[in-house]
């Protein structure tokens, strides 16, 4: 897995994390309080499960399928949905996300297809 993170030169200094295949590990935005604005799953290339973004506000990495996250999203089968915050959500930790084919706890199974993560945050 590998994610890419881009500085977005604007008033509120954001990044842009893009990952472009994204699993049932545990990968870092940030290990300080932010402001989270934005999310997008691409699970178009998937057709055959529907997956669910899972983001934990901790400062260090969760224990992915112990550790209740504290943001789901779920993308349905081929679709690719985005989820806006306007005002933001304010995180007090740190972000970390993952993706998996469970709701909630546990999460133990990666998606069987590529799945994309777009995440938005100062």
């Amino acid at each position: 897995m590998s994610a890419a993170i881009t500085e977005v030169p604007t008033p509120i200094e954001a990044k842009l994390v893009v990952d472009n295949s994204v699993g049932v590990t545990a990968q870092q935005v940030s290990t300080s309080s932010g402001i989270l604005y934005r999310v997008t799953v691409d699970n178009s290339g998937n057709s055959t499960e529907k997956v669910y973004l899972k983001i934990w506000d901790v400062g260090s990495t969760p224990t992915v399928g112990t550790t209740r996250p504290d943001f789901q999203f779920p993308a349905p089968i081929s679709k690719k949905v985005c989820y806006m915050f306007p005002d933001g959500v304010a995180f007090a930790n740190g972000l970390f996300y993952a993706v998996s084919k469970e709701a909630g706890v546990p999460t133990t199974s990666s998606p069987s297809s590529t799945v994309r993560v777009y995440i938005d945050t100062n």
